[in-house]
């Protein structure tokens, strides 16, 4: 009976140690919001954020010239600031942890309206 405990109880507390999504596999993501064709607003600081390894380093950068390194926190969270030009375009958006990277293509920069109504405007 005790042999069993022993051998039943560490098994029970290893099924209980949560495990956080990215912190295992160190995966670099970026919320779906970027993605290629997407444009961004000119002459501001643009956030970029997603997931990495615990404590990994970010790095962001944009084909026309500016970049931003950042770490990931404890859980894995990054974000980053990066400046963008007046209009233009298209331009590259690449981010890169370790060694893997996600590049974003026929980025545009320019002026983001949001417009809301009815039907009839």
């Amino acid at each position: 009976m005790k042999r069993t405990l022993f051998m039943v109880i560490p098994l029970m507390l290893m099924a209980a140690v949560p495990v956080r999504p990215g912190e295992e596999s160190g995966k670099l993501t970026l919320p779906a919001l970027f993605s290629d064709h997407m444009v961004l607003q000119q002459k501001a600081l643009v956030t970029v954020w997603g997931t990495a390894g615990v404590d990994q380093t970010v790095v962001v950068n944009g084909s026309w010239g500016e970049g931003v390194s950042c770490q990931a926190d404890g859980e894995g969270n990054w974000r980053g600031q990066v400046k963008t030009p007046a209009y233009g375009g298209p331009y590259q958006l690449t981010v890169s942890c370790g060694g893997e990277s996600k590049t974003f293509s026929d980025v545009l920069i320019g002026e983001v309206w949001l417009a809301s109504g009815q039907s009839n405007m």
